[in-house]
C-alpha cells in the first residue's frame, strides 16, 4: 500500500497522540506524570542497548546508525521494557533504603539514566545529525512498517484499556477501596509503566523521546479543564490529542510549502498543546469534582 508522505506523517503522529492521550489520562488522575517524564527520558539508554544487540547479532560493518533500528525488530520493545522496570527499581529501592521522597528518587535515577543514554549515543554517533533525530524525531524519517507497528500498538493498548476498566477506574480514584477488593494498585501501575515504554518506542522515530511527554500529559490535562468524568476525560483527551495533530501536520506543510520554512512538525504539535493548554487557563472556567 502506497501513502504519501505527509498521509503517512498524520496517521502515526495521529495514533501515537491518541494512543498516549489515552494513557496519559491515568498518568494525571494517578498523579504518576513525574514518572511519566521518567520513562520518557530513561527510554534513552533502552533505544541505545536495543541498537547495540542489534549491532551484535546482524552487524553494521562498524557503521554505527540508530536508522538499522525498526520497531518490527523487537529489540526496540525488549529495551524500553527493560528500561522501564530499571527506572522501577531504582527508584523503589532508592526509596526504601534511604530518607528520600519519591519524587526526589525519580528525579535523581531519571536524569543520571538519561545521562548515560546521552553518553552513549554521543559516543556511538558519529553524526550529530543521528542523535538529533533520536532525541527530537523526525516524521521525514517514517516508513510504512512504523505506521504498521504503531497501528497495532494503538489495538492493544485499547484492548488492555478495555480489558482493565474497572480496576484502573478503582485505583485511580480510590486506591483504598481498590485494595480492599483484592485489586493491587502496584500492579496495574506496572501494566501502565509497561504500556507507556512500549508506546514509547512506537513514538521516538516520530516525536523523539524529549517531546513525547507532551504528548502523554497534555491532552489530559486540557481536558480535565472541561470535564472529571473518566470516559468524558478519556474521550476529550483523545479528541484534543487528534486537533493538535492535524493542525500541527497542515501548519508545518503550510510553512514550508509558501515560506520554505523547514520546522519539526512534532515540535509545532507540542507548541499547540501548550498554547491550547494557557489559553485553557485563560478562558475556561474549571470543571470541580
Amino acid at each position: 500500500m502506497e501513502l504519501a508522505s505527509d498521509e503517512l506523517q498524520l496517521l502515526v503522529l495521529v495514533l501515537v497522540s491518541i494512543t498516549s492521550a489515552l494513557i496519559g489520562t491515568f498518568f494525571v488522575l494517578r498523579k504518576m506524570t513525574m514518572l511519566a517524564n521518567a520513562l520518557s527520558h530513561t527510554i534513552l539508554p533502552g533505544v541505545v542497548l536495543a541498537y547495540l544487540a542489534y549491532h551484535f547479532f546482524h552487524g553494521t560493518n562498524g557503521h554505527i546508525d540508530f536508522s538499522h533500528l525498526l520497531p518490527s525488530d523487537g529489540y526496540l520493545i525488549a529495551g524500553a521494557l527493560l528500561s522501564s522496570f530499571v527506572t522501577t527499581f531504582l527508584t523503589r529501592a532508592i526509596v526504601s533504603a534511604l530518607p528520600v521522597a519519591e519524587d526526589a528518587s525519580i528525579g535523581m535515577v531519571f536524569t543520571l539514566l538519561f545521562a548515560v543514554g546521552i553518553i552513549l549515543v554521543t559516543s556511538l554517533t558519529k553524526s550529530a545529525h543521528i542523535g538529533a533525530e533520536l532525541l527530537m524525531g523526525n516524521v521525514d524519517a517514517l516508513h510504512y512498517d512504523d505506521l504498521t507497528f504503531m497501528f497495532w500498538i494503538a489495538t492493544v493498548n485499547i484492548a488492555i484499556l478495555l480489558l482493565s476498566w474497572r480496576p484502573l477506574f478503582a485505583t485511580s480514584f480510590d486506591a483504598l477501596f481498590a485494595k480492599m477488593c483484592g485489586i493491587s494498585n502496584e500492579k496495574v501501575s506496572y501494566l501502565l509503566m509497561a504500556q507507556v515504554a512500549i508506546i514509547a518506542i512506537g513514538a521516538f522515530r516520530a516525536v523523539g523521546v524529549l517531546l513525547f511527554l507532551a504528548f502523554l500529559v497534555t491532552p489530559a490535562l486540557i481536558a480535565r479543564r472541561f470535564t472529571h468524568k473518566l470516559k468524558n476525560l478519556a474521550l476529550a483527551s483523545c479528541l484534543i490529542a487528534l486537533f493538535a495533530s492535524v493542525i500541527g501536520v497542515a501548519f508545518s506543510r503550510h510553512m514550508l510549502s509558501y515560506y520554505e520554512l523547514p520546522g519539526s512538525t512534532a515540535g509545532l504539535i507540542v507548541t499547540i498543546l501548550a498554547l491550547a493548554y494557557g489559553l485553557s487557563l485563560a478562558v475556561i472556567k474549571p470543571v470541580r469534582a
